[in-house]
């Protein structure tokens, strides 16, 4: 058998070694339905993210099958609720029309790359095609045969405006000018998205054509021979155009670059990413960067759309936080900035994980990139875009808890080299200390009425909590970590042992000032409270990631836990493809049910189809998901544990930090066989469902045998 064993690694390494894996990707996937993604190129972790803005687009800007406004330089990928960005819209006509809706194309022949995204515009039959680099992109244009070509750029344009169509939002004010025949730049001010405040951007264009005639509008005034334009009407629409004669298939390159800090960022942008380079070697370098991200992860077996699946799926994990180091609004030195998070209550609980794994650097750059923004804003909030700290930390806004306390807990764990943990831990400690709710921070305790979701953020307070007790325990912070470790079993004090559903007793329920309960109806689902945020209490009620154990035990034990579990999952009372639901499926682990979190893995994973993801795919968060789920394991984020499921393949191998390598081995993956019947790491048994980070990234071989039929593995 081991022989076996053997001869199937080395011929699926073989198999793997010189195949593409980034030709798997479908960059269409989830850009449908509600997932939110963004259908044009960007470089990993990119700054800019070009890419086509459609009639009926969504967050995202794009609806398949939809006439085109043009080519924005900013988009949000993933990201649910409200838009975002959308910003100096690259329009290519023939005749002029600077009207909102003046210049609406069909398009074919639409192909899109990780790497290049390309149609034709059948209205004016010019062929686009656009290639990122980390601060802009560049546009090959082939017009037809006219004296009348035209490039338009709409520096007013956003989503929020003109997709979206909120007539709140959209450009407060800006300034673009034409400096000479072949180069613009300009800067404007935009409100809506997620941020409650406006933010600038700044950007330089070149072209490698000089106009014939040129001017600037304002709204749907053409203004010929004037050079520069400015606003500060809120919403008003401006921009420049340029006008030349072209020969039939003739290419006209677009270069564009976009800073967040000034123009003179932008222009240096220019220079260096786009001008120093071509088309095809600027396709090239996007595409062999992407090549080698993908491919840290190669797997064999399974049908075509799942490998698609999983590297469509893997992609998105590295599409955000955006690396905007060099280019923060706020400072001028080289510390690290990371900006566009989406926010971080999504992507703490497997994105950042993921990043850890396979971009090590990345992961520690994150962490000081938070320290930095603690030095300068003395905040660091759930939600940071476009260099501003979310209002999301203020109690209507706030999502749930203190989630970069996780994320940096999550690397403390990892012992993640070259960070300053006393830098890192006054983050934890302010968190802790000044931005919980008050009666929390002094009771542990929270009621009826004092916030919008009192009763989730108290639960997700008290993981923040567990994980800063543990922190500060092992950085000799005693006082700290009794306080901290105290306060995480405040849980219990929303825990109501006499409420009934389904036959089920004990839920999560809110307290009013005097200390009674005040009842919520356990299968009523709140979007943005009174109680919950995205859920409901029978989801809620499982969401104590640091102790299952005693949760179980309320619930009357492993048994009764894994049925009452396993009810509301068939009857659609957790929606288990959410955040808050990460971990509840692995929670039969700790109930002696391995078998039971196979089957449910592999039941939300058909979720997943080549065309969309179950909700928003969340910066990553979803997608990584999947990419960990399909592999066989799973972090309890924040700590040191990793939870076994099934593989979806029958080998993967993982790249990981320090040179080493995962090997994961499960010869008889497949439909049918969702069960574990042995796992074996290193030649060594394992009979237990869960291993600790430390174990499995030392690398090796993990070996699964699966099963078509429950076992008794594991428990």
């Amino acid at each position: 058998m081991k022989k076996y064993f053997l001869l199937f690694y080395l011929m699926a390494v073989i198999h793997c070694q010189g195949q593409q894996v980034s030709i798997r990707v479908n960059m269409f996937m989830g850009t449908d339905h509600a997932g939110n993604c963004i259908v044009g190129p960007r470089l990993p972790y990119g700054s800019s993210h070009p890419s086509p803005d459609t009639k009926n687009g969504g967050g995202d800007g794009y609806s398949a099958g939809n006439p085109i406004f043009g080519f924005s330089q900013m988009h949000a990928s993933g990201a649910g609720g409200n838009s975002h960005y959308g910003n100096f819209l690259l329009s290519p006509q023939v005749g002029l029309s600077v009207e909102r809706e003046g210049h609406f194309s069909e398009i074919s022949d639409e192909k899109a790359l990780p790497y290049m995204y390309q149609c034709l515009l059948n209205r004016y039959q010019i062929k686009v095609a656009v290639v990122p680099t980390l601060h802009g992109a560049v546009y090959k244009l082939n017009f037809p045969e006219t004296d009348s070509a035209f490039l338009l750029l709409d520096a007013g344009h956003s989503i929020p405006q003109t997709i979206m169509r909120n007539s709140d939002y959209g450009a407060e004010e800006g300034i673009l000018t034409i400096e000479s025949d072949t180069t613009i730049s300009g800067w404007g001010i935009y409100s809506g998205g997620w941020l409650y405040s406006p933010y600038k951007v700044f950007f330089a264009m070149s072209i490698s054509k000089k106009p014939a005639y040129k001017g600037v509008f304002l709204n749907n005034q053409i203004l010929p021979n004037q050079l520069s334009i400015a606003t500060k009407q809120p919403g008003n629409r401006f921009g420049a155009w340029l006008g030349f004669s072209s020969k039939d298939n003739e290419a006209v390159y677009v270069r564009i670059a976009v800073s967040m800090k000034s123009i003179g960022n932008a222009k240096a942008y220019l220079k260096a990413e786009l001008e120093k380079n071509n088309f095809e070697k600027l396709k090239n370098n996007a595409a062999e960067l992407w090549e080698k991200q993908l491919s840290k992860i190669k797997i064999k077996g399974g049908t075509a759309e799942q490998q698609s699946i999983f590297y469509s799926s893997l992609l998105r994990t590295m599409i955000t936080p955006a690396d905007r180091t060099g280019d923060a609004p706020l400072w001028d030195d080289k510390a690290a900035y990371f900006d566009d998070q989406f926010c971080v209550w999504d992507t703490w609980r497997a994105q950042f994980p993921l990043m850890a794994i396979l971009n090590p650097e990345k992961y520690k750059s994150n962490i000081h990139s938070f320290i930095k923004r603690f030095e300068t804003y003395r905040r660091v909030d759930d939600a940071f875009i476009a260099g501003t700290e979310s209002m999301l930390i203020e109690a209507d806004f706030r999502q749930g808890g203190d989630d970069v306390t996780n994320i940096i807990a999550d690397a403390f764990a990892k012992n993640t080299p070259g960070i300053d943990w006393k830098k890192a831990y006054a983050i934890v400690k302010h968190q802790a200390d000044s931005m919980r709710w008050p009666s929390y921070i002094n009771e542990g305790k929270m009621y009826v009425g004092q916030f919008r979701n009192p009763a989730s953020s108290l639960l997700e307070f008290c993981y923040n909590d567990y994980l800063a007790g543990v922190m500060a325990k092992k950085m000799g912070y005693a006082s700290d970590a009794a306080r901290y470790q105290k306060r995480a079993d405040s849980w219990q004090f929303l825990w109501n042992k006499d409420i009934e559903d389904d036959g089920y007793f004990g839920f999560i329920q809110n307290r009013n000032p005097d200390g009674s309960w005040s009842y919520y109806p356990p299968k009523k689902k709140d979007l943005n409270g009174p109680q919950f945020y995205e859920g409901s209490s029978w989801v809620y009620s499982y969401f104590v990631p640091h102790n299952f154990k005693t949760l179980i035990q309320l619930c009357g034990g492993k048994e009764k836990y894994a049925a009452r579990l396993e009810h509301a999952l068939k009857q659609g009372l957790i929606d288990y493809s959410n955040e808050p639901s990460f971990m509840t499926i692995r929670s039969f682990i700790d109930a002696g049910r391995p078998d039971l979190c196979s089957y449910w893995v592999k039941e939300n994973m058909k979720k997943y189809t080549i065309k969309h993801y179950p909700g928003d795919e969340d910066s990553g968060a979803m997608s990584s998901w999947y990419v960990f789920s399909a592999l066989g394991f799973f972090p309890n984020a924040g700590t040191n544990l990793i939870y076994l499921n099934a593989p979806a393949f029958p080998f993967a191998e993982v790249k990981l930090p320090g040179g080493k390598k995962l090997i994961i081995l499960a010869e008889n993956a497949g439909s049918d066989n969702i069960y574990i019947q042995s796992v074996s790491l290193n030649g060594r048994v394992l009979n237990r469902a869960i291993v600790t980070n430390k174990e499995l990234m030392a690398g090796g071989i993990l070996k699964f045998t699966l099963s078509a039929k429950t076992t008794k593995w594991g428990r």
